[in-house]
């Protein structure tokens, strides 16, 4: 199952293979709605070990892995904040099935006090996710990112 996930990266280790003597990694990939165990193979782990920091947000890309009793994310591409801005602009926020009105008021009350250049896609989950475009521009930093994480983060509380 292919995928992509904007989160937080956490406990990234970094280690030797055997096999090869390149490095790969291993990492917790946090968002609104859980953590997912990531691999980073040394192909991908090349090219983009310069931009990988705890606690920063990044869109990754890969393939779902069942093979252990917790899925796993392969990696095939990793962006970091600059990447997915430049991009196309847009800004892709996952909202959890069951966010009630409260949470989303709080969401919209984040969104407009922070005027921007960058366009909001709202995903709402469930059976079928469902996109809103939304009519207004934010502000994306790392700042920005915890805040919108803050909020739905509250969510299972």
């Amino acid at each position: 199952m292919e995928v992509n996930i904007a989160g937080i990266i956490n406990d990234l280790r970094v280690i030797i293979t055997k096999k090869s003597g390149q490095e790969m990694a291993f990492a917790k990939f946090q968002d609104e709605t859980g953590t997912i165990n990531v691999v980073i193979f040394p192909s991908i782990f090349s090219g983009t070990k310069e931009i990988l920091t705890d606690s920063n947000p990044y869109l990754l890309s890969g393939k779902i892995d069942f093979r252990d009793e917790e899925p796993s994310l392969i990696v095939e591409s990793i962006k970091n904040e600059k990447e997915i801005i430049t991009e196309d602009n847009k800004l892709f926020i996952r909202i959890p099935k069951g966010t009630g009105t409260e949470k989303l008021s709080s969401l919209k009350e984040l969104i407009l006090k922070n005027p921007g250049d960058h366009k909001v896609c709202l995903v709402f989950e469930g059976e079928i996710n469902k996109q809103l475009d939304l009519n207004v521009k934010i502000n994306w930093d790392t700042q920005m990112a915890h805040s919108i994480e803050q909020i739905l983060e509250n969510l299972a509380n």
